[in-house]
């Protein structure tokens, strides 16, 4: 019976990894690639405010994408980069995107908007921002 028990939360776990997690599989190269910059980087929490994970604001303009509410945004939060050294503020990227439905969108939060935002007014990761998950990065030198 526990062997059974173990087997399902495995089961569940890797799926509600997939929802928050998007792989190279999920994001179309047939896309154009497009030119970001880092604007900042935020240490985010769960709702037990553990398991930091880093969230990335990139700024996407011209190109904009519908976040919160509908409202229409030049600059969106990235949560699958891979570290802070290579990937830090003020560097340009160029990459293929997939917009991350706001159902599914990471709920990591920082501290601040734990517990100072009200939760049932704000998106999943609490930055209205547009959520996209990234792939093909390629670090453009210089700034």
């Amino acid at each position: 019976m526990k062997t059974i028990q173990l087997f399902a939360l495995a089961g569940i776990s890797v799926l509600a990894m997939s929802n928050s997690c998007a792989t190279k599989d999920d994001i179309s190269p047939n896309e154009p690639l497009i030119v970001g910059r880092i604007v900042r980087t935020e240490t985010t929490v769960d709702a037990k405010s553990t398991n930091p994970r880093i969230r990335w604001v990139i700024d996407i303009a011209p190109l904009s994408l519908p976040g919160w509410a509908g409202h229409s945004y030049q600059q969106a939060k990235v949560f699958n980069l891979p570290d802070t050294i290579s990937y830090k503020t003020g560097s340009m990227l160029t990459f293929h995107y997939r917009l991350i439905e706001e159902a599914q969108q990471t709920p990591w939060r920082t501290f601040y908007e734990w517990y100072n935002v009200a939760a049932q007014t704000q998106p999943p990761g609490a930055v209205p921002l547009p959520e996209i998950a990234i792939a093909d990065v390629l670090l453009n030198s210089g700034k």
